[in-house]
């Protein structure tokens, strides 16, 4: 069973809504409600949702409103409830559509967060069905925000969002974090051979536990963020105000508390701090990079971008194909050599390179005598072409042997 929009739109009265026009829609059922916030998305309209937006995308553009509301009509969607703090004064041609398809159409107060309507309507769609118990309440409050961080914060890095002011608004509308903010993303460790054998279900039931252990832990340590969910990885959204080093020990904890239940490892990053929601793109790929660098090095399992930014820029030039061609033409000689006779002259050569190419201290630290190190050293110069009594060419042959991680 379903509410009807009459009783949803009680609800929303209550809150400052006003219905604008589609009074002979309002017998109309509502299954589920949902944020929408792009202009092409006829595709995903579902029958009974009350769909509701900012009307950002449409703020200049009444024919694509027009549109949307022709749309959702013919899709059966329930209702659109919308803000119209981004128009002058809301457009006509959209009411007298709204009218003449009995389309209810409802305008929002432009400081009312989504949440505050979206959550009564899905309490009360589900009590409907089921007349709910107060925790499973909760439960609905919680997954009906999650759903709307989770999109929020998807049409940002996907660049659907590309207006600082509409990212601001929308992420105020959800009661996110205020900036300067920096992220943490938290990603399981090996997530494909994990979910081998499982179904969607169980796949979903892990990531929301994975989700709740978070969202249980920062609460214990008063930390206050906003956690959202992409694909296998959990970003947390925090206040600039939070040290790095308090960051760290926090996710150390999480981390594991979630290997101790779940079984399962984690790897995470941090990232640096921005002035606004709009890059939340750019603070993710930089947590994303210090994941993988971590992981690459097996340094730590929380790295945090600024204390690895020399590898961040060898990673990302690595993208380019030139360093591959520059990279293997060093090293390809050594690697091959090392390969077909069982040798160790790439770890003697990163080895003296570690040591700064002091001789002594590298034969002590491969437990080589000096005699055999001598050998291994005429061998690389031989295969190379570089002397490593210079300086210059130990750099060289050093940033070489790191490009070669990220190639």
């Amino acid at each position: 069973m379903a509410i009807t929009v009459a009783q949803a739109y009680e609800i929303a009265s209550r809150l400052g809504c006003r219905l604008l026009a589609g009074e002979k829609g309002l017998a109309r059922d509502v299954s589920f409600i949902d944020s929408i916030e792009q202009p092409d998305i006829e595709p995903w309209i579902r029958k009974n949702i009350f769909y509701i937006t900012t009307g950002y995308a449409f703020r200049d553009d009444a024919d694509k409103l027009c549109s949307l509301v022709k749309a959702l009509y013919e899709k059966d969607a329930a209702a659109l409830a919308i803000k119209s703090r981004f128009m002058e004064s809301f457009p006509e041609p959209v009411v007298e559509l709204a009218k003449q398809l009995g389309f209810p159409l409802i305008l929002m107060p432009d400081d009312l967060p989504f949440i505050e309507l979206s959550y009564p309507i899905m309490v009360a769609i589900v009590e409907k069905q089921n007349n709910l118990l107060e925790f499973t309440k909760l439960k609905l409050f919680e997954y009906s925000t999650q759903v709307m961080d989770n999109n929020l914060f998807v049409d940002i890095l996907t660049g659907n969002i590309k207006i600082p002011d509409e990212a601001d608004y929308r992420a105020n509308a959800l009661n996110w974090i205020k900036p300067p903010i920096r992220l943490v993303v938290m990603d399981i460790d090996d997530f494909e051979s994990y979910i081998q054998n499982k179904n969607e279900e169980d796949i979903q039931n892990t990531k929301d536990a994975v989700i709740n252990m978070i969202k249980d832990s920062v609460g214990r340590k008063q930390v206050k963020c906003t956690v959202v969910n992409k694909n296998d990885s959990f970003t947390c959204i925090l206040s600039q105000s939070y040290t790095v080093e308090m960051l760290k020990q926090v996710f150390a904890e999480i981390s594991q508390r979630i290997h101790d239940k779940g079984g399962l490892r984690v790897s995470a990053g941090i990232s640096s701090v921005a002035e606004q929601f709009i890059d939340l793109g750019k603070l993710y790929e930089e947590a994303r990079d210090a994941i993988s660098i971590g992981r690459l090095h097996r340094s730590s399992d929380i790295m945090y971008i600024e204390e690895i930014r020399f590898e961040q820029a060898l990673k990302r030039m690595c993208k380019d194909p030139f360093y591959k061609e520059y990279t293997n033409g060093i090293l390809s000689q050594l690697l091959e050599y090392d390969k077909k006779n069982e040798g160790h002259l790439l770890e003697t050569l990163e080895t003296l390179i570690a040591h700064m190419g002091v001789r002594n201290t590298t034969a002590e630290s491969l437990f080589l005598h000096r005699n055999t190190l001598a050998y291994r050293i005429k061998k690389i110069e031989s295969l190379c072409g570089y002397s490593l009594d210079d300086s210059d060419n130990l750099f060289k042959l050093g940033l070489a042997l790191k490009m070669r991680h990220y190639i």
